[in-house]
Parts: structure tokens; C-alpha cells; sequence
């Protein structure tokens, strides 16, 4: 990547677009057609598209995109793959052909469900995470010690696996219009998978990739899920909006409501790691948190509401400490459709 030039992701009807823009700050949309659409791994009996993507720049000229996967036709509501990453030095040449795999799903057995070990499908949804590119370089001049490295988080779901019929064929039983759904109340079945990354200046590779339960994620907390837009540098650190409640002083999940917070990652120990974690929104049941920062290098936070009424509004939150403390600065209500949204930042830094 240059310094004159940066990318937007469009997203329409589960295409992705990789739209190049000026460094002053102007922004198109291209008429073209999506830069990368079907997965190179995709099984011939059934239907898989990339649908949400995230950019990281992995060094002096590399960047990688991280594209969700999408099963169409599946047997319910969100039923997703897992990521690719696919690297890139030009944006005229990004292609599905240099996808890595970074997770798919898997069968395995669900101790919660009744009775235990019912197979399940471990449906993994998109890769959120950070990365420092190989070779950065802070303002005084000096190198970060962990360039090259960066980590992702994936929730990983568990969904009563499909049967088979004598053809050996999927066989999904639909007990609701919906079709098949997760493993719900005490039967519930989830987790993280937590991986950390290197490149070299020519291979992005997974160097590790953890199974870490939701209150093993950070000491105190229970960690839900993970945030919708990619961890930003602060210092030596990553930071990333997750969503999460604090246990109870005896260690127990506590009966209150999730909310979003931002979750400090330090590198330590040769990985990167959670180490912090600071309420913004408290326990309203918000999700989907995005973090950006703005011109004046304060930090705004915009999440999703989680219930009635807070489903359609605007909701963003100011700190101008480093995230140590929040003022919501933005509330507006009925604006938008019950869909994700986020933050995002063009190429001059306007919000």
C-alpha cells in the first residue's frame, strides 16, 4: 500500500467491492462487479459466498482481506462457514484463487445437551481481530517489536448437526419456519477461537489457534462475542469493541444483562492477549461494537441495540482518555433498519 492511497469494502447482496480513493478524502462507488465472490474451496454440492470483509495491513505494501462465508440455501438464519484471508499488493489484482483458510466448522460432540454429547456443527462466524504490519514504525522512528503479528477471534456456535439419509446426503429436520436454530438455554454450546498470525513480507500464516471458553477470554469477565469492525493500534496496543458482563464476586455468570465494552490487547508471552476490558455502554444488551478514531485522536464507539426501543437508533460514545471513560455523544432515534452498522473512517480521517 502506498501512503496516497487506501480502499473502502462495499457490500451488496453478498458481493464484495474493493473501491480505490484518493488521499484527500474522496469517496465513489464503483458500478463494477465484485472483486471476489465464491470461496475456491466451495464443495460442489453446495452454495457458498463471502459476504462480510475486513481489511488489515500486514506490511510495507501487503494488505489481507478477511471475508466471512456465507452457506446460502442453508439449513437456518445465519448459518455461516467460517473466513478466508485472501493477501493482495495491487487492488486491480485481488483474487479468491490466493485464499488461506482461517476457520470452518466442524462436528463435534455438545456436552451441554440432553443427553450429553449430541453431535453438533461448530458454526464459526466471521474473524474480528488486529494486526501490525511488518516493518511499522512508531512516530519517533522506532520499530514495534511485534510487527508482523496480529491475532482474530472467531465465536464458534454449536447447531444440532444435520442426519444423513442412505446416499449419505444432509437431513435437517425443521421443527420451525426458521429452520434449524443453535442449541438454546441450557443446552447451549459456545465458545472462541482465538488465533495469532504472522507475516513475513510473503506468507500470512496462522500460527496458533486457541479454544478459549467465555469466561476464560479476560480474569472476571464473561466474553460473548466479539465486535463487528477490526481492532485500531493505541500505542503498542490493539484495541476492539467486544460484548461482555462482569461475573459475580464468587466467579458464577451472572443473571444481568451483556453490554458492549472495549477490550485492551497487549503483546506478551510471544502471543497477543486480552488484558483489559472497560464498559462503555453497561448492561443494556448492545452488540455488534465498532470502534474508530477521530480527528482530534479522540475515540468514538457506535454499537447496536439490543433490544426495544434501541433496535433502529444511532447510538456513539466519546472518551477522550484513552478509553478509560465514555460520554454518549450521539442518540438518535429511528434512523436506521434492525441491521448491523458501524463505524468506518475515509481516507482523510472524516468519520
Amino acid at each position: 500500500m502506498t501512503k496516497t492511497t487506501m480502499f473502502l469494502l462495499g457490500i451488496w447482496s453478498g458481493m464484495l467491492a474493493i473501491v480505490p480513493v484518493s488521499a484527500a478524502g474522496i469517496i465513489g462507488v464503483t458500478r463494477g462487479g465484485p472483486d471476489i465472490q465464491v470461496p475456491p474451496s466451495e464443495p460442489a454440492n453446495a452454495t457458498w459466498r463471502y459476504g462480510l470483509g475486513a481489511a488489515y495491513q500486514v506490511g510495507p505494501r501487503q494488505a489481507i482481506l478477511f471475508c466471512g462465508i456465507r452457506r446460502e440455501y442453508g439449513p437456518g438464519v445465519d448459518f455461516e462457514i467460517g473466513t478466508d484471508g485472501v493477501l493482495f499488493d495491487d487492488l486491480s489484482d485481488v483474487r479468491a484463487s490466493r485464499a488461506v483458510v482461517l476457520s470452518r466448522n466442524h462436528l463435534e460432540p455438545n456436552p451441554n445437551s440432553h443427553p450429553p454429547g449430541k453431535p453438533a456443527v461448530m458454526v464459526k462466524y466471521p474473524v474480528q481481530g488486529g494486526f501490525i504490519p511488518l516493518g511499522a514504525r512508531r512516530a519517533d522512528g522506532s520499530e514495534y517489536e511485534p510487527g508482523g503479528t496480529g491475532f482474530g477471534v472467531a465465536s464458534a456456535i454449536g447447531w444440532p448437526a444435520a442426519g444423513s439419509d442412505p446416499s449419505g446426503e444432509e437431513v435437517w429436520h425443521f421443527d420451525n419456519p426458521r429452520g434449524v436454530e443453535p442449541f438454546e438455554g441450557d443446552e447451549d454450546y459456545s465458545y472462541f477461537e482465538v488465533q495469532q498470525y504472522a507475516f513475513d513480507g510473503e506468507a500470512f500464516r496462522v500460527v496458533e489457534t486457541r479454544k478459549v471458553g467465555e469466561t476464560e477470554l479476560i480474569s472476571g469477565w464473561r466474553v460473548t462475542n466479539r465486535g463487528l469492525s477490526p481492532a485500531i493500534l493505541d500505542g503498542d496496543d490493539l484495541i476492539l469493541g467486544m460484548v461482555a458482563a462482569p461475573l459475580t464476586p464468587a466467579g458464577t455468570v451472572p443473571s444481568e444483562p451483556t453490554g458492549a465494552v472495549l477490550v485492551r490487547w497487549k503483546h506478551r508471552n510471544g502471543r497477543w492477549e486480552a488484558a483489559d476490558i472497560i464498559p462503555v455502554t453497561g448492561g443494556d444488551n448492545s452488540f455488534e461494537p465498532s470502534v474508530a478514531r477521530d480527528l482530534d485522536g479522540s475515540l468514538l464507539f457506535c454499537v447496536r441495540g439490543g433490544k426495544e426501543p434501541d433496535y433502529n437508533d444511532v447510538r456513539i460514545w466519546r472518551s477522550r482518555d484513552q478509553g478509560r471513560s465514555w460520554e454518549q455523544i450521539i442518540y438518535v432515534r429511528g434512523i436506521v433498519g434492525s441491521t448491523p452498522i458501524c463505524l468506518n473512517r475515509a481516507t482523510d480521517g472524516t468519520l
